[in-house]
């Protein structure tokens, strides 16, 4: 249940929620989220990711797509103080407290109701296929890891870049560095 209001209410739709930034060279990001600079960053076509989102769920579907679904891409809305109670679910699925403001967040939000294509109402497969365009490696990730990511590129879509994220001279935070063929 949800309260919204005084109201608590059943919820009666599922939710797939994603999460993206805008900030990908901060180090604090990269020290949270990727074990220290072990990890990767994906970078994505922002153009055709807004596009597929006001076409709606099943452009992002792809085969297992849910009946009677809606996505939607928006920007965090950052709050001093958080509400005890929201006005509807989009007001809690993408706000956030302003502690958090140099993400620079975005959430994709994926509402479906019934079930996808096999039967399954307990997941939600999103087709990403010519949104990628980088892969974006940590300072500290080992080799074992880059190769693994290389054969999965290579296996998806050899289009895709690899690259090195390295510590920026001329500012702070991260710079893209070479290719990684």
């Amino acid at each position: 249940e949800l309260k919204l209001g005084k109201r608590q209410i059943p919820i009666e739709h599922h939710w797939t929620v994603a999460c993206f930034t805008e900030n990908w060279d901060s180090p604090t990001m990269w020290a949270h989220y990727t074990e220290n600079f072990n990890g990767i960053c994906l970078a994505y076509d922002l153009d055709e990711f807004s596009r597929r989102a006001t076409l709606g769920t099943q452009a992002f579907a792809g085969q297992l797509g849910a009946t009677g679904s809606k996505s939607h891409f928006e920007k965090v809305t950052y709050r001093d103080i958080m509400p005890t109670d929201f006005s509807d679910y989009r007001d809690a699925l993408f706000s956030k407290t302003s502690d958090w403001t140099y993400e620079r967040e975005w959430r994709l939000g994926i509402q479906f109701s019934g079930k996808d294509q096999r039967g399954n109402e307990s997941g939600f497969s999103i087709d990403s296929s010519g949104l990628i365009k980088q892969i974006l490696i940590g300072t500290n990730t080992e080799n074992s890891v880059l190769n693994c990511i290389r054969r999965t590129r290579d296996a998806v879509d050899e289009s895709i870049e690899i690259r090195n994220v390295k510590h920026a001279s001329d500012r702070p935070g991260y710079t893209l560095g070479d290719c990684i063929p």
